[in-house]
């Protein structure tokens, strides 16, 4: 069981942290007669920023990050 700490926004609810939520699982939803400051509301990191582009699906991805460099100065340096 996973317990996540979020408002609502007036349209939609929100987490602070990132959930992972399998497809139709059943959630628990309690609506407190407390209130989130807007400018209270947590910022979001650098790291929670990236961390939503990141591309976990992909097969290798280590492999690839390893020669990227590499591959980029060799696409960028090569002579026509």
């Amino acid at each position: 069981m996973l317990n996540a700490d979020g408002y609502f926004d007036g349209n939609t609810i929100r987490t602070f942290d990132r959930v992972t939520a399998k497809k139709n699982q059943k959630v628990v939803i309690t609506f407190l007669d407390e209130f989130v400051d807007e400018p209270v509301l947590r910022k979001k990191t650098a790291r929670g920023i990236l961390n939503e582009f990141a591309k976990t699906d992909i097969p290798n991805i280590e492999d690839l990050e390893k020669n990227a460099w590499g591959k980029a100065a060799e696409k960028k340096h090569e002579t026509p």
